[in-house]
Formats: C-alpha cells, sequence, structure tokens
C-alpha cells in the first residue's frame, strides 16, 4: 500500500501531467495487481521483464490499466554462438 499511496500521491502533484515511476518488478506486480483488482496472493502470475514499461491512468472515475510489460523498445536479446559440429561457420571477430 506504500507505493500505491505514493504513487497517488505523485498523481495528486501533478494532475494532467505524465509522470515516470521506476521500481523493481515485485513492487511494479503489487501496484499492477491493485489496480487491476487481481488478488494479491496471485500478483507473482503477473510478467513484469526487466525495463519493461506499463503504464497505469489515475483520473478521478478510475484508475486504468492501459499497458503492461511492454518491451517493444528494448533491443532484442544477442543470438548465441552456434554449437560445435553444427555446420555454421563461427567468426570469432564477431
Amino acid at each position: 500500500m506504500r507505493a500505491v499511496d505514493a504513487i497517488e500521491w505523485v498523481a495528486q502533484q501533478h494532475p494532467r501531467a505524465t509522470v515516470a515511476v521506476v521500481s523493481h518488478s515485485d513492487i511494479i506486480r503489487l501496484v499492477l495487481a491493485h489496480y487491476l483488482g487481481v488478488h494479491l496472493d496471485t500478483f507473482q502470475r503477473l510478467v513484469i521483464s526487466p525495463a519493461s514499461i506499463s503504464v497505469v491512468q489515475l483520473n478521478h472515475l478510475r484508475p486504468m490499466v492501459v499497458q503492461m510489460n511492454d518491451t517493444s523498445h528494448c533491443p532484442p536479446p544477442p543470438k548465441k554462438d552456434a554449437a560445435p559440429g553444427d555446420g555454421a561457420a563461427h567468426d570469432p571477430a564477431g
């Protein structure tokens, strides 16, 4: 509840503004579970990847989770080297 209270305080201080709040994945999961109405016993079912973006819109009607775990801005992970003996050439220069 401390994280939710802090987010709502920030939203009150910046009405009609877009603000970024950064935290660790478990805190993000808990905050999203709160705004989604998900029971906290199941918050670990939500996937939050490193550097992902989730968007919660707080307004006078009701909070809305607009986006969750977006990683489209992240580069794909590097390809692993080919396994020995698979016929692929290996370039030590990269």
